[in-house]
């Protein structure tokens, strides 16, 4: 494999300068430490870019000890800096386009009309009848100009970070390193899709359209196909349109991953999803043991948008060198098992790693739906590590009732709410991103309105923003709170209960300082160097970061902790008493192997949990 990186990107970047010496750099280094600090030689360039590829890897895969996510370093030191448009690049014509959007979506449009010119006519006259003003003289408000500057930039880091977050993950690490730098350098690369052309538009630093979506399988096939370019090997890919074979065979040829991305899109978006079949459920589980030829598991795939990238022979054949694949087929049109509903990874010493399903939209992938979730249920009760994924299916089954309700138009009680607006917890998922039936739900409801019920105080009492959220005698805000920038907590009056995150980061001392009885998200208490006076909430959802802390003395914990627990600047573990359960990593590099080691013996059901 180490020939196939060094070729494959000396022949794109070599050129390059910067791509140039960032590779003799890591070259160059490695060697001296394989040397024990010598100054050597540089190696060639295949060598130098393989030293490159893993340094990389190792910089953009690291976990942030604070927040326990992958790569945030990198993204907001380089990435984001680099790729993200500036506010002041972004025009009032693109603001004013998408205030257009707004208003016809209100009126009843599909966006997609408005490139209709007598439709976008008779929107803009319905716009000047409502706000009494031509719309191409309106002056966009600074406020709602800079709020939708925020949306734009929010949305691109977003694309940025899930590229990285999935082509660092173990599961994308089943294709070469070579093509996973390549497919991201070039999606930084790419604008909005121009629907005529079919590709998408090279990107600017005024490019205010986001980045590319991401879909495993497009990634899947990009990959699978120029690979057996490269091997000699015939094109998997068999259109019955032979003008479409054709155009794909000169794309394939020119190895320009934008064309080929854009071409796969297309293509499997053309693919069956048989929904009008998914309330079917008859089918039967197969197996494809660890070992199983690649071919024999993705040909069952063929013709379905399943959104997998396991139905790429590459990625299959990555997974199926470590790991047992479970595949459910319900019935087709014809009686045969052949739809593919729902995906189980046992990857054998890990256990069961993954649970997909083919439930999808635009920024949310391979999610269960609602009819296949018992099945899958069933299914990990009968396999070794199942168990560990009961608490998710349980929110599956939660959710896919609410879902139903909402289909049939019946009104949703206090306990689905709280359930629908992660009041108490997020919700726990199968697939990457946030399940699309939460905000198909969510849609047309009022926020403010339903927590209200819910929770059963006046709707003044439920904060939607940060101003509200501080006005006093709040007992509930929706969404995160980002309050990195005080260094005080002198006459801060929090909310009594805080559905997302709440960030404190800079708060040095937790004097006067009054914490949410309950936060769903992650809580960020990482400048505290003291417990002293600190009264956490009863519960926290998320991860817990307190890594400034030097001890344990004054120390209270809550009982259960969603996500991972960040002490690595303890000095000592006098006094530290652990939760009964930590959803994530317990992280302790700051005491010794040995204390460590006490406190596996001394709490053994999260010994596997303590790091490193």
């Amino acid at each position: 494999m180490e020939s196939f990186e060094g070729d494959f990107l000396r022949e794109r970047y070599w050129p390059k300068e910067e791509f140039r010496k960032a590779a003799e750099k890591s070259g160059k280094k490695e060697e001296r430490l394989a040397k024990g600090g010598g100054s050597g030689g540089s190696r060639g360039p295949e060598k130098q870019i393989f030293a490159y590829l893993e340094r990389l890897e190792r910089v953009a895969g690291r976990i942030d000890p604070e927040t326990g996510e992958r790569g945030k370093l990198f993204l907001e030191a380089s990435l984001y800096p680099q790729f993200v448009i500036k506010p002041e690049n972004i025009s009032d014509e693109y603001i004013k386009g998408i205030l257009l959007g707004n208003f016809a979506e209100t009126r009843g449009y599909d966006l997609s009309v408005l490139k209709n010119e007598e439709i976008k006519q008779e929107v803009t006259a319905q716009f000047k009848q409502v706000y009494g003003q031509d719309f191409g003289a309106y002056e966009v408000p600074d406020k709602e100009r800079q709020r939708i500057k925020s949306m734009v930039i929010m949305d691109q880091k977003a694309r940025i970070s899930a590229w990285l977050d999935y082509l660092t993950s173990e599961e994308a690490r089943n294709a070469p390193a070579a093509f996973r730098y390549w497919a991201f350098a070039e999606m930084l690369k790419l604008g909005g899709f121009n629907e005529e052309r079919k590709t998408f538009n090279k990107r600017t630093e005024h490019t205010a359209a986001s980045f590319p979506e991401l879909d495993q399988q497009a990634l899947a096939l990009v990959f699978d196909e120029t690979l057996r370019k490269r091997k000699g090997d015939p094109s998997r890919l068999l259109l019955s349109d032979p003008i479409r074979q054709a155009q794909f065979r000169k794309i394939l040829e020119s190895e320009n991953f934008g064309k080929l991305y854009a071409f796969a899109l297309e293509h499997v978006n053309t693919l069956r999803l048989p929904t009008e079949r998914l309330i079917i459920t008859k089918g039967e589980w197969r197996c494809f043991p660890k070992g199983t030829p690649a071919g024999d598991l993705t040909k069952t795939l063929q013709g379905f948008n399943t959104k997998w990238y396991i139905a790429g022979d590459g990625y299959a054949e990555g997974y199926l060198s470590h790991a047992d694949i479970y595949i459910y087929y319900s019935e087709d049109a014809d009686g045969k098992n052949d739809i593919p509903r729902a995906c189980i990874v046992d990857a054998k010493a890990q256990g069961i790693t993954e649970v997909r399903g083919i439930l999808s939209s635009v920024e949310a992938k391979q999610h269960l739906d609602s009819y296949i979730t018992p099945v899958v249920e069933e299914k990990l009760a009968t396999l070794p590590g199942g168990e560990k994924w009961q608490s998710t299916m349980a929110d599956m089954k939660k959710l896919a009732l609410i879902h139903f309700k909402y289909l049939q138009n019946e009104a949703l009680d206090r306990e689905d709410l709280r359930f629908l607006y992660e009041i108490e917890r997020p919700i726990q998922r199968s697939g990457y991103e946030s399940d699309p039936r939460i905000d198909e739900i969510k849609q047309h409801r009022n926020p403010r309105d339903d927590i209200s019920f819910a929770i059963g105080v006046p709707p003044e009492r439920v904060s939607i923003t940060e101003d509200e959220a501080l006005t006093g005698n709040i007992a509930f805000h929706y969404g995160y709170l980002n309050l990195s920038g005080l260094a005080s907590a002198e006459g801060l009056i929090l909310p009594q209960s805080i559905g997302g995150g709440l960030y404190l980061n800079r708060l040095a001392s937790a004097e006067g300082l009054i914490l949410p009885q309950s936060i769903g998200g992650g809580l960020n208490l990482s400048g505290l160097a003291s417990a002293e006076g600190l009264i956490l909430p009863q519960s926290i959802g998320g991860y817990l970061g307190l890594k400034s802390l030097v001890s344990a003395k004054g120390l209270t914990l809550p009982q259960s902790i969603g996500g991972g627990l960040y002490l690595s600047g303890l000095a000592s573990a006098e006094g530290l008493i652990l939760p009964q359960s930590i959803g994530g990593g317990l992280y302790l590099s700051g005491l010794a192997s040995a204390e460590r080691m006490k406190l596996r013996s001394a709490y053994p059901h999260l010994a596997h949990k303590i790091q490193p």
